[in-house]
């Protein structure tokens, strides 16, 4: 059980975050860059407990500032989560975009895919993703700068495999398509990747609002070459102790044959 707190010392400096008390340690609510818990005594989490909702090891390493390593965690695809969605697709050597600090790339390495590449514009990021994964390369850039020559300059394998889940706004503005809302960008670029790379496969996580959008974005992905899978994979349903929900589509490159 978990409940809003009304205690004005969780709330102090906090602004309009979320604040939650935690009752009962088997289960947590969904944890947000801006959400905020607190033991039954008044305590709030700390930084390694944050990380431990999110299925991270205790020997993963953040690298940053309190405030940033908690937006990273905040940020972060469930570890295990991760891992479901990553046995639904054979091995691949991917290329992981909104890399983040490696989330994804933790639960896909773990079910043997072989992470090629990383990138993220997020410094702190970086410096975290370098410490956990010294041997894959990563890219620090603004992925409308990012080239398929920097990818291929980095990669000697075939990439048959792209994730990464582009920030999404959700909510169009009247008269634009999805992918045409300026605020939508991101999911833009990481299509453009798609469109350059032309992996086997790819996966793209979201939040349960781009829902509303599903057939404009099922539309994009399948004007590309791709038949997609659209997953709702919730967190309490796959043995994750927090009840995070988040859509995947996942995509397969459509095959010719003479």
């Amino acid at each position: 059980m978990y409940v809003v707190s009304n205690k004005p010392e969780a709330r102090k400096n906090r602004g309009d975050a979320e604040h939650q008390i935690i009752y009962d340690e088997s289960s947590y609510p969904t944890l947000t860059v801006e959400g905020w818990f607190f033991h039954s005594d008044g305590r709030e989490f700390s930084l390694r407990e944050y990380a431990r909702i999110q299925d991270f090891p205790d020997t993963f390493k953040f690298v940053g500032t309190r405030k940033t390593i908690k937006q990273q965690i905040g940020n972060a695809i469930d570890v295990k989560m991760a891992e479901h969605v990553a046995k639904m697709i054979p091995q691949s050597n991917a290329l992981s975009l909104f890399s983040g600090c490696g989330g994804m790339d933790l639960g896909f390495s773990n079910v043997r895919h072989n992470i090629v590449l990383s990138t993220d514009w997020d410094i702190y990021c970086a410096y975290t993703h370098k410490a956990n994964f010294p041997q894959i390369p990563f890219i620090l850039k603004d992925i409308h700068k990012l080239t398929k020559q920097d990818i291929q300059e980095h990669v000697k394998e075939n990439i048959n495999l792209v994730i990464g889940g582009p920030p999404c706004q959700g909510f169009s503005l009247a008269g634009l398509r999805f992918k045409d809302d300026p605020r939508n960008v991101l999911y833009k670029q990481f299509m453009r990747i798609i469109s350059e790379l032309k992996p086997q496969y790819f996966v793209m996580e979201n939040v349960m609002g781009i829902l509303d959008f599903k057939q404009q974005i099922l539309e994009d992905m399948q004007n590309e070459g791709y038949i997609v899978e659209v997953k709702i994979v919730k967190g309490e349903e796959i043995g994750i102790r927090q009840k995070r929900h988040r859509v995947f589509f996942i995509g397969q490159r459509l095959e010719a044959m003479d």
